[in-house]
């Protein structure tokens, strides 16, 4: 989750139940920005030891790490794929397989994939969606180097401590640069997650919605539709015929209360 600096609005965000949380300046920069070689998943885990980010070890955060990276990359590309396909051709026109991803595009965000944006030079909304899960396919596979850092849970972490909350997946903050910050909820996903939804994939869920923080500012993880980081993390599992985390759908639809 992304959090501004506005200290007030940061303590809102805490209170929500189970979701991705950033914090203010207090978490640490990435050492490494380099770029890798394209077509390879280049980062670095910073996985303390003791106690590593249990439930998993020190010495099995990077594999946990690299397999969730890699569905990442593997679902935000399929997504695109698929809504490239759903808007090559006029609506009256998409075969079942566009039709559905038409269906899930609209349920989550509100309108087809076709409809103009109007303050986007009236672009498709589909074209920019599927840039913004490209790129984030794009710089999880050698584009940049991500810092993985799993955080330690604290009762009351807020503000700018470097720490997690018991409810909290993930963070990320502008200051931090390239780092995603790992919170218990990543490491032992909630036991109501819906059957089809893999441990590994609802991380790399995790994942996906925190690098789309980390590319585009202007995501947030309020609102609806387009502006809201969720609702492309939902679209990405739901368009691969993956069931998504009930809190993203419903807080992508504005639905209250969520659970």
């Amino acid at each position: 989750m992304y959090l501004s600096d506005d200290p007030g609005l940061g303590q809102a965000r805490r209170s929500v139940h189970r979701r991705r949380i950033a914090h203010g300046s207090g978490s640490a920069p990435s050492r490494i920005a380099g770029l890798g070689a394209f077509g390879t998943p280049v980062f670095n885990v910073e996985c303390p030891d003791p106690p590593g980010c249990a439930p998993v070890g020190a010495a099995g955060c990077r594999a946990a790490i690299r397999a969730a990276v890699r569905e990442a990359i593997r679902l935000a590309n399929n997504a695109a794929t698929r809504l490239e396909a759903a808007i090559a051709v006029p609506p009256a026109s998409r075969d079942t397989n566009a039709k559905r991803t038409a269906s899930r595009f609209k349920a989550l965000f509100g309108h087809d994939p076709a409809h103009a944006i109007t303050w986007a030079g009236n672009e498709e909304s589909g074209v920019s969606v599927a840039k913004r899960l490209r790129a984030v396919a794009r710089e999880l596979d050698g584009g940049r180097r991500v810092v993985f850092h799993c955080r330690p849970t604290v009762e009351g972490c807020a503000g700018n401590d470097p720490c997690c909350a018991p409810t909290e997946n993930a963070w990320f903050h502008p200051l931090g640069r390239n780092v995603v910050n790992l919170c218990v909820g990543f490491w032992n996903p909630p036991a109501d997650i819906p059957n089809g939804l893999s441990v590994v994939r609802f991380r790399a869920a995790v994942i996906i919605h925190e690098m789309l923080h980390m590319l585009y500012e202007h995501l947030r993880d309020e609102g609806q539709g387009r502006i809201r980081a969720a609702c492309y993390e939902a679209f990405a599992l739901r368009a691969d015929g993956i069931p998504a985390d009930p809190f993203d759908v419903c807080g992508c639809r504005g639905t209250t209360p969520c659970p």
